[in-house]
């Protein structure tokens, strides 16, 4: 029976030894970190912002939406409809979904209140100025 020893030698050297294949493995590797690292960099909490509303303002605003959103469906679940209700009605009031490190440093923030173990069906936070404008 013949032993195989795996050893770990720069990209350089494998590529003289083995050509092609070894380099094709490395990028398929690479890829799929990346790739990897890329969903688990985009499931942060995102936010309802514009520019010029006071945090208080925003909250009404998403609150009014909510309201709205009640009139019409059973929120006990957040699913596809509610969500994009959600966005229609927030984005026709001038606010858009950003993450936590497109908003201003002095914003006040607070997380959506929408409990929930998957980020998609949380819902968005708000996010505004604080005090007057």
């Amino acid at each position: 029976m013949r032993k195989t020893t795996i050893v770990l030698l720069p990209l350089s050297v494998l590529k003289c030894a083995f050509g092609k294949a070894v380099i094709m493995r490395s990028y398929v590797l690479f890829f799929i970190v990346g790739f990897g690292l890329s969903l688990v960099a985009g499931c942060g909490q995102k936010y309802w912002y514009q520019e010029g509303k006071t945090f208080e303002e925003c909250k009404a605003d998403r609150a009014a939406c909510r309201a709205e959103l009640l009139k019409r469906a059973d929120t006990r679940q957040l699913g596809e409809y509610e969500r994009k209700y959600m966005e229609d009605c927030m984005q026709q009031r001038g606010y858009r979904l950003v993450s936590e490190k497109e908003l201003p440093l002095a914003a006040k923030r607070e997380d959506s209140d929408i409990p929930s173990e998957l980020p998609r069906a949380r819902g968005y936070g708000v996010a505004g100025s604080i005090g007057d404008r």
